[in-house]
């Protein structure tokens, strides 16, 4: 996982490299401010090249499935591993949509499950309201396929951190209470 990390913040500082000279926040257009940040994104990438995004999706799938099997200590260990580094905890944010787009795709239940173990590992890092985010569209495409998200929900609540090192609150209750959340 650390050369992975490496090489992903290696590509991510290349992107946003390329971004920078594409895109600027008080030179996009008013009407076009959301599809000109995307399109300044979908080229940034393209010439920085593939990256290793795709592996990391594919370890990450590896490790959710790992972490919600793994005892206590092991888990603490993984939460560790992954948020020493920057890279590998905004993946974890990244895994959680491509969990999203895979259960859109399949309503297959193991996306559901992988996309909340995600939240979990990272301990809702590096950015709870992004978590929340993805979250809700999480819960969303489970209902529409006719999934009862509340299991996945509470399995990755039972071995959530009870507390965030940073930032106060808990993503244990965020997880265990998002049904009941505003979303």
């Amino acid at each position: 996982m650390e050369d992975l990390g490496r090489r992903l913040g290696a590509w991510n500082a290349t992107v946003n490299s390329h971004f920078q000279k594409l895109w600027s926040f008080n030179s996009a257009p008013r009407t076009q401010f959301e599809p000109s940040l995307r399109d300044a994104a979908r080229i940034a990438e393209e010439r920085a090249g593939p990256g290793p995004r795709e592996e990391g999706y594919q370890l990450l799938a590896e490790v959710c499935d790992f972490y919600a099997r793994a005892d206590e200590s092991t888990r603490a260990e993984l939460t560790r591993a992954v948020k020493a580094s920057d890279a590998l905890a905004v993946l974890c944010i990244w895994f959680g949509g491509k969990a999203c787009q895979e259960l859109e795709a399949t309503g297959r239940a193991d996306w559901l499950r992988r996309a909340v173990t995600a939240a979990a590992l990272v301990d809702t890092g590096p950015d709870y309201r992004d978590w929340y985010l993805t979250l809700g569209e999480v819960w969303r495409t489970a209902v529409r396929h006719g999934l009862d998200p509340r299991g996945a929900f509470a399995a990755a609540a039972a071995i959530a951190p009870e507390q965030r090192d940073h930032g106060g609150g808990s993503t244990r209750k965020m997880l265990a209470e998002f049904e009941t959340s505003a979303f």
